[in-house]
């Protein structure tokens, strides 16, 4: 193992194939999580900072969303939101196994393209990760072509343009958006 870059020293690239993730040593007790290399540098790119406000608006299963905590080390705020409260369970599932400070997060189950926080907070950093067809993955899952119809992907290209629309809108001037699929 050794540290995926000199930007991002809080993930280590692994040389080969692991087998089950939850087999590494540390992954019980918190100190790991599996991402690649790609979503770390989503995290890298927003830069969040301690003690500010971040709206991850499409947050499950959480391993931006912990990342970024990691990066705020423990100080601020996030709303994880989802729209679909199963899927937030991963999101505080993987929360609790890393030991991350309970008051840095809040999730939400909502839509993201019409959310606003109850307190009328705006966000010194909105992550929009958005809903994909997910082909960019067919190297790793080709099971992705099996229910691919043309109307499903004609679907994304306006329901990520809404998330974006509403991502605008949360963020206080300045602030930092970073849209990823």
């Amino acid at each position: 193992r050794q540290p995926y870059s000199d930007h991002l020293p809080e993930c280590l690239l692994l040389a080969e194939r692991i087998g089950s993730p939850t087999a590494l040593p540390g992954f019980a007790e918190g100190h790991v999580l599996i991402q690649d290399a790609a979503s770390c540098q989503v995290v890298a790119l927003l830069a969040p900072r301690p003690g500010e406000t971040v709206y991850d608006l499409c947050a499950a299963p959480g391993a931006k969303t912990t990342h970024v905590a990691q990066r705020m080390q423990g100080r601020g705020r996030i709303v994880a939101l989802d729209s679909r409260e199963r899927r937030l369970a991963k999101v505080l599932q993987n929360w609790e196994r890393l030991r991350l400070p309970a008051d840095l997060l809040e999730t939400v189950a909502a839509d993201a393209r019409t959310w606003r926080p109850d307190d009328g907070a705006l966000a010194d950093r909105v992550l929009v990760d958005a809903p994909c067809s997910g082909l960019g993955t067919l190297r790793r899952h080709p099971e992705t072509l099996i229910d691919l119809a043309p109307e499903r992907l004609d679907a994304y290209p306006p329901l990520q343009s809404a998330i974006l629309a509403n991502g605008f809108a949360l963020l206080k001037p300045g602030g930092t958006l970073l849209y990823s699929t």
